[in-house]
C-alpha cells in the first residue's frame, strides 16, 4: 500500500513499499474531487546483507563477497559504495574496495567479513578449510610393546600448515615383519616374538 492520509489535515504517511502510485491522493469538496499521484522512495540505510553467507574457502584460497543495503522495510538502496574489512586477521585479508577475500593459513570458522556504508556495517562468517594432504602423523610415536603384546595406533592427516584434515581413511602396514603384524584397517599392532627397536616400521 502507498500509505495513509489524515482526512482532516491532508498529512500523508508513506507505507513500506516503494513505487509510484497514480491518482491515489484524493481531495473532495462537495461533488468535486481532485486527485494526485505520489511516489514512495526508499528510506535511509538500515542494514547491509553480505553474500555469500559463510562460504567455505581453502587455505590461501580466494572468495569475492558482495553487499547490498536496505532500508528498514527491506527495500534495496542502490548506488551505495561499500568498504570491506576483516575483523579477525587470522581469517585472512580482504581488498577494501573490491571485496575479494584471501584466506589465511589457519582452518576454522571466523565471523570476520564486514561491509560498511554510511556508518552501517553488515557482516558474515567464513569457514577456512584445510588444504591438500601434506603429511600424516602416527600416534603413539615409538611405544614400548611387550613380546606378542598389542598396541593400537591412530593417525591424523594434516595440510602443509598442520591443519587437521577430517574424514580420511588410513590403511596400516608394517615395513619390517620382525616387529610383528598390524591390522590393515584398525591399526592394531601385534608384536612379534623378537625384542628390538624397530624404527619407523608402522605406516
Amino acid at each position: 500500500a502507498a500509505g495513509t492520509i489524515n482526512s482532516a489535515t491532508g498529512v500523508f504517511t508513506a507505507g513500506g513499499s516503494i513505487g509510484s502510485y497514480s491518482n491515489i491522493i484524493q481531495a473532495t469538496s462537495g461533488a468535486v474531487i481532485g486527485m494526485a499521484s505520489v511516489t514512495v522512495t526508499v528510506g535511509p540505510l538500515h542494514h547491509i546483507a553480505v553474500t555469500p553467507s559463510n562460504p567455505s574457502v581453502a587455505v590461501n584460497g580466494s572468495q569475492t563477497f558482495s553487499a547490498a543495503g536496505y532500508d528498514q522495510f527491506d527495500n534495496q538502496i542502490t548506488g551505495l559504495t561499500f568498504g570491506w574489512s576483516v575483523s579477525n586477521s587470522k581469517a585472512g585479508s580482504i581488498n577494501a574496495s573490491t571485496g575479494v577475500f584471501t584466506a589465511g593459513t589457519m582452518a576454522g570458522t571466523f565471523n570476520a567479513i564486514q561491509a560498511t556504508a554510511n556508518g552501517v556495517t553488515g557482516a558474515t562468517s567464513v569457514t577456512v578449510t584445510p588444504g591438500a594432504l601434506h603429511h600424516v602423523a602416527v600416534i603413539p610415536s615409538n611405544p614400548y610393546v611387550p613380546l606378542n603384546g598389542s598396541q593400537t595406533y591412530t593417525a591424523t592427516g594434516n595440510d602443509q600448515y598442520n591443519n587437521v584434515i577430517s574424514g580420511l581413511t588410513f590403511t596400516w602396514s608394517v615395513t619390517d615383519s620382525g616387529a610383528g603384524a598390524i591390522n590393515a584397517s584398525t591399526g592394531v599392532l601385534t608384536a612379534g616374538g623378537s625384542a628390538g627397536v624397530f624404527a619407523n616400521v608402522v605406516a
